[in-house]
């Protein structure tokens, strides 16, 4: 496995709707990897299990990995890896992602 991305990377997202709910924050979590790659139509993110999601809404803060396979400069699909943390600035009241690493398989 090789990692195409630095292993830790900040990020920070905005928000339409709540932005301490579960949904939203993958929401985000999905658009900021998509804004880094390079064909980013081509990604297609599997469902978060969301007994491995840990956190919550009340704390407005969560960590969740998943999988997305998204084409690389060759159009061949690859299937990559990813753990992220995830939390709301209080000022700004948006996402603040830190990705511990995206990796492809």
């Amino acid at each position: 496995m090789k990692p195409f991305a630095i292993l830790v990377f900040l990020a920070v997202s905005g928000c339409q709707s709540d932005p301490c709910s579960l949904n939203t924050a993958l929401q985000s979590v999905e658009q900021t990897i998509k804004d880094g790659l390079r064909s980013p139509s081509s990604a297609v993110f599997q469902k978060v299990d969301r007994d491995t999601v840990t956190g919550s809404e009340d704390e407005c803060k969560y960590t969740f990995s998943g999988t997305f396979d998204a084409d690389n400069m060759y159009g061949a699909s690859i299937r990559h890896s990813f753990e992220v943390s995830v939390s709301v600035d209080e000022t700004t009241q948006k996402h603040v992602m830190e990705f511990k690493h995206i990796t492809a398989r």
